[in-house]
């Protein structure tokens, strides 16, 4: 089932906002090309939600284009998703993705997920899945894999020949780069741009 149980915007207190129509909560753009005072996205950068700022304070971008957006799941009139249908926990999540076609990371989208608990309730066992539906041309040969040692996961055609694509095939693969972290002494993880000592950053663990 296709649905979110997500509301634009910060939340306010412990609860969503109430205004979170407004255009303020929307995905905000930057573009290498176009870093300019006129830009509407880079004069109006929302750092009072949340949004990255570099050394100077400006917006930050990363690769050829950035986009970021703040997002929570604490309306519980949205939690109508008969694939959950779950009680709201009260999390904020700041998104950022990035991409460029320069160098290593070229044909790669980079997602990077701030979660914040303003809920009323200590939050303990925490899991976080990424759903993906990766349709390779025509879905009903896909197939689908992961590579537990390296924290991948993919998607690939069954054969050399598909119906939209028909000799050419791609393939769709994604990684867990940095995961949670969770106490490990001597060991030292990356957590909100900083490096934490005594923690460790989890991998994949698990694929379904």
């Amino acid at each position: 089932e296709y649905g979110t149980e997500y509301t634009p915007g910060n939340m306010i207190d412990t609860s969503f906002d109430p205004d979170y129509l407004n255009s303020k909560y929307r995905v905000y753009k930057l573009y290498a090309d176009s870093m300019l005072d006129w830009y509407p996205d880079y004069h109006f950068w929302p750092v009072d939600q949340g949004a990255p700022i570099d050394g100077s304070g400006n917006p930050l971008l990363t690769g050829k284009q950035t986009a970021w957006s703040v997002y929570n799941d604490a309306n519980g009139a949205r939690h109508a998703n008969n694939a959950g249908s779950t009680a709201p926990l009260g999390i904020e999540v700041r998104q950022t993705a990035w991409a460029t076609d320069v160098g290593a990371d070229a044909y790669t989208i980079t997602v990077t997920y701030q979660l914040f608990n303003k809920g009323r309730q200590t939050i303990t066992g925490f899991y976080l899945g990424f759903w993906s539906d990766p349709d390779l041309g025509g879905p009903g040969d896909d197939l689908v894999g992961c590579d537990t040692l390296n924290d991948i996961f993919f998607c690939y055609n069954a054969t050399n020949t598909d119906v939209e694509y028909d000799s050419t095939p791609p393939a769709f693969g994604g990684r867990i780069i940095t995961g949670p972290i969770v106490p490990s002494p001597g060991d030292s993880a990356w957590h909100f741009g900083q490096i934490v000592h005594g923690y460790k950053n989890l991998g994949m663990k698990g694929f379904a």
